[in-house]
């Protein structure tokens, strides 16, 4: 559960349509607000998301909202015949 003083500590970039808008947006926010600064967004959009913001030379803590393995149960007769 989270307190309520901590989303208070919390700021959100919501006018964005995509990636390279959120960069720009954010830059501004983080400028007039010193910190430690997070960016939360979904596994597969990490790397791209991540590596663009470095690229502007914000380093910012990568925090995954969601992650799946992609991983799938096998059962006996599913396996390859070879072996």
């Amino acid at each position: 559960m989270v307190d309520k003083s901590e989303l208070d500590n919390l700021i959100f970039e919501n006018q964005s349509r995509n990636t390279f808008e959120n960069i720009s947006y954010s830059k501004d926010i983080i400028k007039n607000n010193k910190g430690t600064w997070g960016l939360i967004t979904s596994a597969s959009h990490m790397p791209r998301s991540y590596f663009g913001f470095k690229k502007q030379g914000l380093i910012l803590e990568p925090i995954i909202a969601d992650y799946r393995t992609g991983t799938r149960f096998i059962r006996r007769n599913e396996r390859s015949s070879s072996n």
